[in-house]
């Protein structure tokens, strides 16, 4: 991993709709529940007026999508469409995979949320963008067709920009206590393969992951002041995919994180099908 000081833009982070985590859930409960008396007309001239980006190629249980703040919510069903500036939830023991148009691709799992914020997919490579953004949960993202500089991924504690790569990222603290350098979530990220992972800071500061399996984990805002963990992060982050990919498949044994705090990786491995190979990958360097 390289480290450079103040080199970048200082990070734009996100907090969907200035709502607290614990608010973010009870907003979309109600929108499930309001999604299943006023989906069929609220969504439907909402998509019309959107751009059409890519669909749900994996669905697992309960994900819900919003064309609108304030707007009824819609479920989304396997094959169905995602728009421009469309807000996605996964719930409980719930995932998705969405394929866009250049065949990027994200997976979410339990409890996770993602904003496409922008989709651009242009015979001029220019003009080419992807930006989306999220708040809560784990996700894998592979790039698709786009240029390199075209991807920009916002958190509550960093800017990701991507140089053609798969990778996870992780908003929530570690799940080994241990690992938490702050009391509130930490935004993670974990390279897969091989490609460069830029990550900066609120303070300009950019970790350049370019060997797979480097880990970063960046204290998120209200302010600076817990410096981001290098050390220790890859077990964490690999336990989170797996838990990722059993929901997808179905195979968990049982489904759900525990709460913050409580349980560690000793209690997500009770939910992982067995036996599970989470040996750091070949070409990886513990930092």
């Amino acid at each position: 991993m390289r480290i450079i000081e103040g080199a970048g833009v200082k990070a734009q982070t996100v907090r969907p709709f200035g709502r607290k985590r614990s608010q973010l859930r009870t907003m979309w409960r109600r929108v499930a529940l309001s999604a299943l008396l006023m989906a069929p007309l609220a969504t439907a001239g909402l998509a019309l007026e959107r751009a059409e980006i890519g669909n749900a190629t994996k669905v697992v249980k309960d994900v819900f999508g919003i064309l609108d703040v304030g707007a009824a919510g819609r479920d989304i069903d396997l094959q169905d469409s995602v728009y421009h500036d469309e807000a996605i939830r996964t719930e409980v023991e719930s995932a998705t995979t969405l394929t866009f148009r250049d065949d990027t691709t994200i997976s979410m799992g339990p409890n996770s949320n993602i904003t496409l914020d922008e989709f651009v997919y242009d015979p001029n490579p220019s003009l080419s963008a992807f930006a989306m953004s999220t708040a809560e949960g784990i996700l894998r993202f592979a790039t698709g067709s786009l240029p390199k500089q075209a991807y920009s991924i916002t958190t509550p504690a960093a800017t990701i920009g991507v140089r053609g790569t798969t990778f996870a990222v992780a908003v929530q603290p570690p799940l080994d206590p241990a690992l938490r350098q702050c009391p509130w979530d930490s935004v993670t990220v974990m390279l897969e393969s091989v490609g460069e992972v830029q990550v900066v800071d609120c303070v300009g500061r950019v970790y350049i992951l370019d060997t797979p399996g480097e880990t970063v984990s960046i204290p998120a805002l209200p302010d600076c002041t817990c410096g981001p963990a290098e050390k220790g992060l890859q077990q964490d982050m690999l336990t989170l995919v797996a838990l990722l990919e059993c929901t997808l498949a179905g195979t968990c044994a049982r489904n759900g994180l525990p709460p913050p705090g409580e349980g560690g990786p000793e209690a997500i491995a009770e939910i992982l099908p067995g036996p599970i190979d989470l040996a750091t990958p070949t070409s990886a360097t513990d930092q």
